[in-house]
């Protein structure tokens, strides 16, 4: 007798089987982990805008960056510097800025400015999340593990360091990118397979960021010579091949990664690269300012704990831990993780030394923040402290120990990034909104030179100026903006005035003053607007605003600047919480596709924004080069062509496993 099964109930599905549901569990248990890191992230830094009526983003550098992106989408990301002879360092050897800020603004509609209110705050939380991508599928630590080490690192010294007050954007966006790599990176000195992602990520950080893949080339270079001798070893005793010994393969991944970053920059931008200005007395100076931020007496000891345990997990042998035993981690990682942390912290301390002992003209405070290690190291130590604490008590140490180490260095990172300042000034946007409303009423083609005029006896003030002049400027008119420091009646005279800086930006007006620019002055001090009021009465457009030379301003201007003023903080974390997410998805299926033998979806999901940025870089600068401008439909569609590129292709990957 045949008996049948029955029938399945209708409006009833089957049950998922026991290995899908487990995947389900994990892609949702590290969606939550990193939309909880994240939430936090962009929570603590967001809410200065509306506690301190920021209106403008943060840092000194931002006008410059700000600038660059637009000046972007008019020229292209391969041609900034080429119409910019007033310029003397525009930094088109670094396209990350200009490629991500273009295609977040066209994917959102949203203004380039509000896209520069926060980005430094996305790319804090996706630095995090990959340092806790890192830690989990390198050290294989838990997930609780993973997200505290992600809030330490986005809420340690060295971030709000980052972010203010300059606004070091390349060298977050790279720091972002560099942190992804570190995990291929150290998987490739024990799997080859993990060799073409190391050289993918490296390369694409060393595109968006040139003078930190020095600094990281230098500590593969010493971790490389480190390994040295288990390398010699493991090859004589015939366990491995030459090429495949660690040493051998770190020098793969860098002369890879500077292959790609050399093509992406050299080959498609066709650039130069940007020199840098290195004044002794500004280097000694930003040494002293820096050093207390970082809160040594404290994140040493807590990283040299991390240490420690990195020395004792690499302390068993490499067989004592299963494959498949995803907490524990493995000894040969803990070890090498160790040697390229030391080696790292002593290319940092390299460098502060050349400046601080030595007097070398070396810029030791950006050494300082490269210590990306240090942060990773702290939170390991303090979780290790807390799991010996906890043993034989029911109590979960660990864990109340760590969140009260995230406590007290939110508690830091909250004073100093509170007492922050946004250095870029309103009401000069709102003046050269103004002056380009006259040159536009007045009829002035964008060809034509224009001078503005401006007054300070301090140079730095005064390059912040040029930077905000150019930043609100309309992106057609910036390639033919030029400063003016100094008296408007001194440039009616053909003559500097009687400053340093008066007389270097005279030198760079003489060889266009044959042309007969138009002269606006902005920002005006009171005293100089009421003497221009009493003899050119007609010139003045407000009491900040006068034309110096060109046609008279007509009535009734209106601004035609960028957008300035306040801004609900829901439609600020829309942004912010928008752009994060635009970077998961271009990175996800990469980060999955590339590091799938070895990631689990917690650790991928953590990596996609650091590998979004990566790959939106590298292919942000093919598109422009191949003659597409990253604006409107171009830019909107960029992103969801590079995101379904990686869906794509961990499909395919997953079809051949």
């Amino acid at each position: 007798m045949t008996t049948r099964a029955p029938a399945p109930e209708v409006g009833r599905l089957p049950p998922a089987p026991p290995a899908r549901r487990a995947a389900l569990a994990r892609w949702a248990g590290g969606a939550v982990a990193a939309g909880l890191v994240a939430l936090v992230v962009l929570g603590f830094y967001l809410s200065v805008y509306p506690a301190r009526d920021f209106t403008v983003p943060i840092g000194w550098d931002e006008s410059e960056y700000l600038w660059r992106a637009r000046l972007a989408l008019e020229v292209g990301v391969d041609a900034i510097d080429r119409p910019l002879p007033a310029v003397p360092s525009p930094k088109s050897g670094r396209p990350g800025f200009p490629v991500v800020a273009a295609v977040l603004s066209s994917l959102g509609s949203v203004s380039p400015f509000r896209v520069a209110m926060v980005l430094s705050t996305v790319m804090a939380a996706a630095i995090g999340l990959a340092a806790s991508g890192l830690v989990g599928t390198v050290l294989r630590r838990p997930l609780w593990e993973q997200a505290a080490v992600g809030l330490g690192v986005a809420l340690s010294p060295l971030m709000v360091r980052l972010m203010s007050p300059e606004s070091y954007m390349d060298t977050m966006l790279a720091a972002a990118v560099f942190t992804a790599a570190a995990v291929p990176v150290a998987l490739a000195v024990e799997d080859r397979r993990a060799l073409l992602p190391a050289v993918l990520l490296v390369g694409a950080g060393a595109a968006i960021h040139w003078s930190f893949f020095g600094f990281l080339a230098v500590t593969l270079l010493l971790t490389g010579a480190l390994l040295l001798p288990r390398s010699w070893a493991r090859w004589r005793r015939g366990e491995t091949g030459l090429l495949d010994t660690p040493t051998a393969r770190l020098g793969q991944v860098l002369v890879g990664g500077a292959a790609v970053g050399a093509v992406a920059i050299f080959g498609l931008l066709g650039d130069r690269l940007p020199r840098p200005r290195l004044d002794p007395s500004e280097l000694a100076k930003k040494l002293r300012r820096d050093l207390p931020k970082y809160r040594f007496a404290f994140t040493l000891p807590v990283a040299a704990l991390g240490a420690a345990w990195l020395w004792w997990a690499g302390r068993r042998r490499d067989d004592a831990v299963p494959e498949a035993a995803h907490a524990s981690t493995p000894p040969g990682r803990a070890r090498f993780v160790l040697v390229w942390f030391l080696a790292w912290c002593a290319v940092v301390a390299g460098g502060v030394g050349a400046r601080a002992l030595l007097g070398l003209n070396v810029p030791a405070h950006r050494f300082l923040s490269f210590a990306l290690p240090l942060p990773i190291l702290g939170v390991l130590g303090v979780v290790w402290a807390g799991r010996l604490l906890s043993r034989g008590l029911r109590a979960p140490v660990a864990v109340l120990l760590v969140a009260a180490a995230l406590a007290g260095a939110g508690l830091l990172a909250h004073r100093q990034w509170f007492g922050t300042r946004t250095w870029t000034d309103p009401e000069v946007l709102q003046d050269v909104g103004v002056a380009a409303g006259y040159l536009e009423a007045a009829g002035v083609p964008p060809d034509r030179p224009v001078v503005f005029v401006v007054s300070t006896r301090d140079w730095n003030t005064a390059g912040l100026l040029g930077h905000m002049v150019r930043a609100a400027l309309p992106p057609e008119r910036i390639p033919r903006a030029y400063l003016f420091v100094g008296r408007p009646q001194d440039y009616l005279a053909r003559r500097p005035s009687d400053w340093a800086v008066s007389r270097a930006s005279f030198e760079r007006l003489r060889r266009i003053l044959p042309e007969r620019p138009v002269a606006v002055a902005v920002a005006m001090p009171r005293a100089t607007s009421l003497a221009w009021t009493q003899t050119h009465p007609d010139l003045l457009i407000t009491e900040r605003v006068a034309v110096v030379e060109g046609p008279a301003p007509p009535p009734g201007l209106r601004p035609a600047g960028p957008p300035v003023g306040g801004i609900p903080f829901w439609k600020l974390a829309a942004i912010a919480g928008g752009s994060l997410l635009a970077l998961g998805l271009v990175g996800l299926g990469w980060a999955w596709a590339l590091l799938r033998p070895w990631a689990e979806p917690p650790q991928a999901l953590a990596l996609a924004p650091a590998v979004g940025v990566g790959i939106l870089v590298l292919g942000g600068v093919l598109t422009d080069r191949l003659g597409f401008r990253l604006e409107g439909a171009v830019g909107a569609a960029l992103p969801l062509i590079l995101a379904g590129g990686g869906a794509l292709l961990a499909g395919a990957r997953r079809g051949r496993a």
